[in-house]
């Protein structure tokens, strides 16, 4: 995400050229600033899914998986005991 911050701010920069010098750096600088922002926002520190799941939440609300389904609250089935016979 920052390489392509870096990218879009070197043809950002490219492309004003009708501003001045302080003018071209502060606009060329907004994609890098961006990019580093989402990733120590959503990346730096953050459980493996963080992302998915805070996207998933802006869009259904809650997570789906809030409560747990049936068959994750029952016990597998036993193998080999002395009633099998």
């Amino acid at each position: 995400y920052v390489v392509v911050g870096g990218v879009l701010a070197v043809l950002v920069f490219a492309m004003a050229v009708s501003l001045p010098l302080l003018g071209r750096i502060a606009v060329a600088s907004i994609p890098v600033l961006l990019s580093v922002a989402w990733v120590k926002c959503f990346f730096v520190g953050r459980p493996p899914h963080y992302l998915g799941d805070f996207t998933e939440k802006l869009m259904a609300g809650r997570h789906f998986n809030l409560r747990p389904q049936m068959w994750t609250k029952t016990s597998p089935p036993r193998r080999g005991g002395a009633s099998d016979a």
